[in-house]
C-alpha cells in the first residue's frame, strides 16, 4: 500500500479492490482494518453475508463488498482484509466488510465526478460518484451508510 497521496486538502479515501473492480470508500467511515481470522459461517443467512467473526473481543457480521455490489464473491488472499464501518447510529452494530485494500488517497470533492447513468442497476444508490486514479483507471467511490443499510437489509431477509 502507497502512502496518502497529496490531494487539494480532501478527505483521505481507502482504495478497495474487489470482483469486477476499484472502489473508494472514505476513512472517516472505516473503524479499524483488521486481518480476516476464523469466519463462522450462519446457516440460513444470505449471501452476501460471509458469516460472524471476532474483532477484538467483539464478535460481528462478515459481509462481502462483491457479494453487495452484484459481481460475485470476493476471493480471499493474503491481501483481503475486514474494514470494520463505522455505523450511522452510535448505538448501532459495526459490520466487517471483506475487501483488499490497494491504497490510500487524498480526495476533494472536485476529483469526484457524479455517477454515471447507466449500467449500476439497483445498487446505483450506493455510489457516489466515480474518480479517475491515473493510468486510465476509474473507481467507484462508495457511501459507505448506504452499504451498512444493506447488509442490515440482507441479514434481516
Amino acid at each position: 500500500m502507497s502512502t496518502l497521496e497529496q490531494g487539494d486538502g480532501g478527505s483521505a479515501y481507502l482504495v478497495l479492490q474487489s470482483v469486477g473492480g476499484l472502489y473508494c470508500l472514505e476513512m472517516l467511515r472505516v473503524r479499524s482494518v483488521v486481518e480476516v481470522g476464523s469466519v463462522t459461517p450462519v446457516p440460513g443467512s444470505p449471501a452476501v453475508l460471509l458469516g460472524v467473526l471476532n474483532v477484538g473481543g467483539r464478535v460481528m457480521a462478515l459481509a462481502d463488498l462483491g457479494a453487495a455490489l452484484g459481481g460475485g464473491r470476493t476471493p480471499r488472499n493474503g491481501c483481503t482484509t475486514a474494514l470494520v464501518l463505522e455505523p450511522r447510529d452510535p448505538d448501532g452494530e459495526p459490520l466487517a466488510l471483506l475487501a483488499e485494500v490497494v491504497d490510500v488517497i487524498e480526495l476533494g470533492a472536485d476529483r469526484i465526478q457524479p455517477p454515471p447513468s447507466f449500467g449500476l442497476g439497483e445498487r446505483a444508490s450506493l455510489v457516489a460518484g466515480v474518480v479517475h486514479l491515473g493510468e486510465e483507471r476509474l473507481a467507484l467511490v462508495l457511501h459507505a451508510h448506504r452499504l451498512l443499510d444493506v447488509f442490515a437489509e440482507g441479514v434481516a431477509s
